[in-house]
């Protein structure tokens, strides 16, 4: 049986992010389709921490773990595998023997992958026939050599197997082609291949097509365009250029066909030969009926499109957007096109350099690579986003710049949970563990003195707490953007705040009436950080109010009448990542915040309390 490995495992979490691994793994490019690996480890721990890590490091790879070679032989007869993935040194049989019996029944890529790093490890692995022979090596980083190796392997047995196939599929493609077919071969015309759409056309079948000598090949031509094609037969084979024009054909019952013959230089045996490709002619009404139906198709495609598209002239101006786009931005039509790109209110100040790196790029000719951009909404909030860039060209030589952009903020949020969540278990929690340990050590050390041990304990027990509260924000932080959002009274979110804290002697006001907002069970998470640090800093605090404005769409302000933020601090006090200022609640305020797409900021004065205003752009009451 395949182990679905938990992910459950703290030493994997701790690691998680310690080189930067999630952060780049959005920068590196992904295989076309998925990846099945199937990864073989007599030690589980190995089993887990690579699975996560690899499945980290690329969306498209899917690790199955299993802890011998005979239950992956076993799998192998069930079930398929894009590439194996073993450890050499395991009981019963080892990696290279694993390989050998692997490969004897399918001939899937396959990667030693071993802490047992040694010349005649890895002969005996290249001889067996594996594809590639890695070593285990400490530090994180190191998976995402691994998983390199793994796409290059399997993308390089794919375009093998492509070429293998690449002739069959050629023949078929001519085959099942709309238009004729023929390749001719020289030095005098002899076709030596003809597709059914050809046989059709002139009513010939496809072995008497292929049976004409170079003089029966004659009778097929109007005897006006027989000289212009042997013409243009003997310059193409030379591999000179012709031009694509419309000869009469004659069917074998005799009638004429005007079709338009273009032709391309290719190999037949070694030889020169010419691919030629017989069109069926069709008048002027026809062919404007057609461009006009192309024409419906592209616009019906770029209204359904569910990325945004945007087109720019090489100026810099927007001539066209599609509906995705508004829906991305929160922008109507009106708002952008004909507005130069720097002015629409979508793009960043930050990213304006970027951009017009692109476009110079694009407009000397030179292809851009995708890119990953921080932008605005109409409402205020921000979002990312992953955007691709090309030239395209128009009629009578005009160019555009054509965008397509793709909303990847929950996949960017996503990341920073990981490695934020990461970051807390793995360096925290771990240094408050030293620190219990330390007063442990300490404790023991002055059990026969006379020196008191209370303080010891006290801090043993204060440090405990610390550990918890890191734990439920890291726990707290991963349910950013799970829920659903849906419509939540505020007072309702509040008194829940509220019941968990003793008030008595503090007068609450609560201002919200039946004010609704779009959110989830995190408000309520908000309304306890604010109550928390009103009675943990704000001293004096006899009053806490809440209540809402409604200007510029909806505002909801939380104050107290205790000591307030000093001057100094207001500034910072939701600037700068978990992961470097620490954690406390005005770091995951800010989070949920941001979650919801709204904004916030203090406005109290020093030594008269705290006011917190929460604004939300777009709110339904």
């Amino acid at each position: 049986m395949i182990e679905d490995i938990s992910m459950g495992s703290e030493s994997t979490e701790a690691s998680l992010g310690e080189e930067g691994l999630m952060d780049q793994a959005s920068e590196e490019a992904s295989p076309k389709a998925s990846i099945r690996v199937l990864y073989v480890d007599d030690e589980p721990a190995m089993l887990d921490i690579v699975k996560r890590f690899l499945e980290a490091y690329d969306p498209f790879i899917v690790v199955y773990a299993v802890v011998s070679a005979e239950e992956a032989l076993d799998i192998l007869e069930r079930e398929s595998f894009d590439c194996i993935v073993s450890d050499y040194n395991m009981p019963g049989m080892n990696g290279v023997e694993f390989a050998n019996e692997a490969l004897k029944r399918k001939r899937v890529p396959f990667i030693i992958y071993t802490g047992k790093g040694s010349d005649e490890v890895a002969e005996a692995a290249i001889e067996t026939g594996v594809d590639d022979y890695l070593r285990k090596e400490l530090g994180s980083t190191h998976y995402k050599v691994l998983a390199r190796r793994i796409i290059t392997t399997v993308e390089r047995h794919r375009a093998q197997r492509e070429l293998l196939e690449s002739e069959a599929k050629y023949r078929t493609l001519l085959e099942n082609d709309r238009d004729g077919i023929a390749v001719v071969a020289g030095p005098k015309p002899k076709i030596v291949y003809a597709n059914s759409v050809l046989s059709k056309m002139l009513g010939y079948s496809k072995e008497e097509l292929t049976s004409f000598t170079a003089s029966e090949l004659k009778r097929l031509v109007h005897p006006d365009d027989i000289d212009t094609v042997l013409h243009n037969f003997e310059t193409r084979l030379e591999g000179g250029e012709t031009t694509p024009r419309i000869y009469r054909l004659i069917r074998k019952n005799g009638d004429i066909t005007p079709l338009k013959i273009s032709s391309n230089l290719i190999e037949e045996e070694g030889k020169p030969a010419l691919q030629a490709v017989f069109i069926e002619y069709v008048g002027p009404e026809k062919i404007e009926a057609e461009l006009e139906e192309s024409r419906d198709m592209y616009r019906s495609l770029i209204e359904l499109a569910p990325d945004g598209i945007i087109t720019f002239n090489l100026k810099g101006f927007v001539k066209s957007i599609n509906p995705a786009y508004t829906k991305l931005t929160g922008f109507s039509e009106d708002e952008i096109v004909d507005r130069h790109f720097t002015k629409i209110g979508v793009i960043k100040a930050k990213e304006v350099p970027k951009y017009l790196k692109i476009f110079t790029s694009l407009v000397r000719g030179r292809q851009s690579a995708p890119i990953e951009f921080e932008f605005s909404r109409k409402d205020g909030s921000t979002g990312w986003g992953e955007a691709h860039f090309s030239l395209i060209r128009h009629k009578n030589n005009k160019r555009e710049i054509l965008a397509i952009a793709r909303d990847i903020t929950d996949r960017k949020r996503a990341d920073e949970k990981l490695r934020v969540v990461g970051k807390l278990s793995r360096h925290d929690v771990r240094n408050k563990l030293s620190v219990i340990m330390g007063y442990v050590d300490l404790t023991k050390m002055n059990l026969d003195k006379d020196e008191p041990i209370e303080k010891y304990l006290e801090s043993i027990r204060e440090t405990t707490y610390q550990i918890v509260n890191i734990l439920n924000f890291a726990a707290d932080y991963e349910r950013l953007g799970i829920e659903e959002k849906r419509p939540i009274k505020l007072s309702e979110s509040f008194r829940t705040a509220l019941s968990m804290f003793s008030v008595s002697g503090i007068e609450v006001d609560d201002r919200c009436e039946e004010a609704v907002v779009l959110a989830d069970s995190m408000i309520s998470r908000v309304f306890y950080n604010f109550i928390d640090n009103s009675l943990k800093h704000g001293k004096k605090v006899s009053k806490i109010i809440l209540y809402v404005e409604k200007k510029e769409g909806l505002k909801i302000i939380y104050q107290d009448n205790g000591i307030g933020i000093p001057a100094e601090k207001k500034k910072r006090i939701f600037e700068g990542e978990i992961e470097k200022t620490g954690v406390h609640g005005l770091n995951l305020i800010n989070k949920i915040i941001e979650s919801y797409g709204w904004t916030i900021r203090e406005e109290g004065r020093p030594g008269e309390g705290v006011r917190f205003v929460i604004n939300i752009p777009d709110v339904s009451l």
